[in-house]
């Protein structure tokens, strides 16, 4: 039997060298992965090459040790690469990147505070983002859009807007006409770039699909991958010639009605719209402009959306929650629209209509009255049992009822949690009613008294609130 040993002088010669090689291993798995050192590569802080002549890494170690680790690591990529793959070295294997979702093209009919808080947040995670606005247009024009929240503050200085949807038509038009001309793949700004090549090849084939769409001036439209509609209700009958203009809205255009109220979807399949492409979205969320002509939207608490689709289909569910995929915003899809819709009425209902009727009164107001948060649970109560009858939850069972199962008491209870947390915020209907604006009594309040009536079901409460506050409109002239 032979034993093979190393003798103590080469034993001796070697320790150093193994010594240095762990060291060497332990430095260059430190940096961050597919790093180089062969290719200066600008610092995100001070642009300067990493290892210039203020560098600190040459500073302290000098230009002689930095070349010798350079030639190290080439050794130690070969000998990874040499070594057995059946069991790869999982320090020097790269991570998993994320992909980022593809950028998108969007358009927000309505930037108010709710508009212009989801706007800008998708905005803020690299999609190409169009508000359109009126009210607000000549403030942010010159100041920017300024957003204040506690999931942190954003500010547009130049963002895209405008008045009109031919603005909006003819604006993108030459930014795609410019972008093939002299730029050819560079982007039309530096948020461009996330979309790369293929990017370019996919608006190049749109700009071709719609040269039939042209104007006076020859512009070959591109229409939008999403509309965002963040209208009020009240302006509902804007909407679908809005969205009839084929040179912002295409065949593949996607809607979004982010707004409040019953039977919106609904009427705009009536009306033509696609249901295939139409969504619907519940935004539980605090959030009011700031005053007129500041340009500022002030989000004060929660921000969730919940999002369905018309058709309740599973694949066109992923592709809208994947548009908000790297978003600061919390999204949860629903299998059920209709189930979505009436869960943001148990809330409206009651808090938009007692706030109206009480002449303006915030919701704190309501639930620390020990009388008026009683009746509160009463309209909410009147609201859960239409809501079940139609989404089929009666008792638990499906008769007659689109699948989407019952809203269950303990919603009711986490409704008034977060009413409890808000302070002394007023609903939306308030604020129009105190400002003489027109008010979204048509979708928020008359369509669910309508549908309870269709469905046979007694709703005292639910039917009070909402008379009394179309009367309020009526009088009042809004």
């Amino acid at each position: 039997m032979t034993c093979n040993r190393m003798s103590s002088r080469r034993r001796r010669r070697l320790l150093p060298v193994n010594l240095y090689s762990l060291l060497l291993f332990l430095f260059t798995t430190s940096l961050p992965v597919g790093y180089s050192f062969f290719t200066p590569r600008a610092n995100s802080i001070n642009c300067q090459p990493p290892y210039s002549k203020s560098s600190p890494l040459q500073h302290r170690y000098g230009r002689t040790f930095l070349q010798n680790i350079r030639k190290s690591r080439i050794c130690l990529v070969q000998m990874s690469f040499l070594s057995s793959t059946a069991a790869p070295v999982s320090a020097t294997a790269p991570s998993p990147v994320h992909q980022a979702p593809a950028r998108q093209s969007i358009l927000v009919l309505g930037a108010g505070a709710v508009g212009s808080l989801y706007g800008g947040r998708l905005c803020e995670a690299g999609h190409d983002v169009t508000f359109l606005m009126r009210r607000e247009y000549d403030a942010v024009a010159a100041t920017g859009l300024r957003i204040s929240s506690p999931d942190g503050d954003m500010f547009f200085p130049q963002p895209s807007i405008a008045r009109s949807i031919e603005e909006v038509a003819v604006s993108r038009a030459r930014r795609a006409r410019r972008k093939g001309a002299g730029e050819g793949g560079g982007g039309e700004g530096k948020g461009d770039q996330a979309g790369g090549m293929a990017g370019d090849a996919e608006r190049r084939k749109v700009v071709e699909e719609t040269r039939d769409i042209e104007g006076a001036e020859g512009e070959a439209y591109v229409p939008v991958d999403w509309v965002i509609v963040t209208l009020k209700s009240s302006s509902f009958h804007a909407i679908p010639s809005l969205l009839e203009d084929r040179r912002v809205v295409g065949n593949a255009t996607r809607i979004l009605v982010l707004m409040n109220g019953y039977g919106l979807e609904e009427d705009l399949v009536g009306q033509g719209i696609d249901g295939k492409r139409v969504f619907g979205g519940m935004a539980f969320v605090c959030a009011n402009r700031g005053p007129v002509g500041s340009g500022e939207i002030a989000h004060l608490k929660y921000g969730k959306l919940m999002i369905g689709h018309y058709e309740d289909d599973p694949v066109e569910l992923s592709l809208v929650a994947g548009l908000f995929k790297g978003a600061k915003v919390e999204v949860e899809t629903t299998p059920c629209l209709l189930h979505g819709r009436w869960s943001k009425c148990c809330w409206n209902i009651p808090f938009n209509g007692l706030g109206c009727i009480l002449g303006g009164k915030s919701v704190d107001h309501i639930v620390q009255t020990p009388e008026l948060r009683r009746l509160a649970t009463l309209v909410m109560a009147d609201v859960v049992k239409v809501a079940n009858v139609e989404l089929g939850g009666r008792e638990g069972g499906q008769e007659g009822g689109r699948e989407g199962g019952k809203i269950e008491p303990s919603f009711q209870e986490h409704l008034f949690a977060l009413t409890d947390a808000m302070g002394p915020y007023m609903s939306s209907t308030v604020l129009d009613l105190l400002g003489g604006l027109p008010m979204e009594t048509e979708y928020m309040f008359l369509r669910p008294l309508k549908r309870a009536e269709a469905l046979g079901v007694e709703v005292p409460y639910l039917e009070g609130v909402a008379l009394a506050v179309e009367g309020i409109r009526k009088s009042r002239g809004l």
